[in-house]
């Protein structure tokens, strides 16, 4: 039997069932965002709520500057610093009682859909009974080698706490086998890739801007408008963007971010420079393909010595 294939088709009836219909995402985060963008993709009037003054609260500024206006102008309504209050199904919709600001509004929708966080399923199956240790939030406790308290028992993906991503769990599963069959292996990574799938895409990986200063490291930030970038301008998607953090001192690469068509695809040359150790002078020496999205992180690099070849005002 192909999964796969009833899996496609199964959401493709999910979505034209509500596809062209007003729809209503509570929460501004990347699940919110990324179903939001679907939904208008397929024509739909999606209204966004979200309870704090501004949308994807965990993205880089300047990776998120690209994509607000254009989430802007594609919805419907979008409601900052609202939350809900009531929800009431009547015969052919759903009403809506928010709080907007300081004012109280009802909107009627189609459909309602709520992105505003997950929690774990593991109540009423007794892990606890059987000694694994779980968390406050249900999230089953493991070490390093996805070991539950119990040694022989493993835990890998969204159970085990975030990030709640398919490829660290598949990445924990893979591990976790190797582990049984009696290799020394640990999951300690540096860089897992983060993506939020709106149009256009983000993705980032490694320390954020926000996060370094935190932390109290001595960082230079470096972007690259795409705008700069001979393939950008042939995609006609010159707003795209490419930013490196790089450590001061060792000019070590601790994060990269990159917004635009293909962010996902692009992010994974940062992974590796971070999980590598690598240096902003490895990834300015590393010849890169004309024309292409990715010469970007060259002259990201480039431009943290000053000497990017064209992104010369910036």
């Amino acid at each position: 039997m192909n999964w796969s294939r009833i899996t496609f088709c199964f959401i493709n009836v999910f979505l034209l069932k509500y596809a062209k219909k007003p729809i209503a995402v509570v929460g501004g985060g990347h699940v919110g965002l990324e179903l939001a963008t679907l939904f208008m993709a397929l024509g739909s009037k999606v209204s966004l709520l979200e309870k704090s003054p501004a949308l994807l609260r965990e993205v880089d500024k300047d990776l998120k500057r690209v994509v607000e206006p254009r989430l802007k102008k594609s919805l419907d309504n979008l409601w900052l610093d609202s939350e809900v209050r009531s929800v009431k199904e009547e015969k052919d919709e759903i009403s809506i009682t928010f709080r907007h600001g300081k004012k109280r509004l009802t909107r009627s929708f189609d459909t309602i859909l709520v992105t505003i966080g997950r929690t774990c399923n593991t109540d009423g199956i007794n892990l606890r009974g059987i000694g694994i240790d779980i968390d406050g939030h249900g999230s089953i406790r493991v070490n390093s080698q996805r070991k539950t308290s119990l040694s022989h028992i493993f835990a890998v993906g969204d159970i085990t706490g975030p990030p709640h991503l398919a490829h660290k769990a598949a990445y924990e599963g893979k591990l976790a086998v190797d582990v049984i069959s009696g290799r020394e292996r640990y999951f300690e990574p540096w860089a897992i890739p983060m993506v939020v799938y709106t149009d256009p895409e983000i993705a980032w990986c490694g320390i954020t801007e926000k996060e370094a200063k935190r932390q109290k490291f001595n960082i230079k930030t470096s972007c690259i408008p795409w705008r700069y970038s001979a393939k950008a301008l042939m995609q006609n998607c010159p707003e795209g963007l490419t930013k490196l953090i790089v450590e001061k001192g060792a000019k070590q690469i601790l994060g990269m971010g990159v917004v635009g068509p293909g962010a996902a695809e692009m992010i994974t040359e940062g992974v590796l420079a971070v999980e590598m150790e690598a240096t902003v002078e490895d990834l300015q020496f590393s010849i890169h393909p004309h024309p292409t999205l990715s010469e970007t992180a060259m002259e990201a690099a480039e431009s943290v010595f000053g000497s990017s070849t064209h992104a010369f005002d910036d």
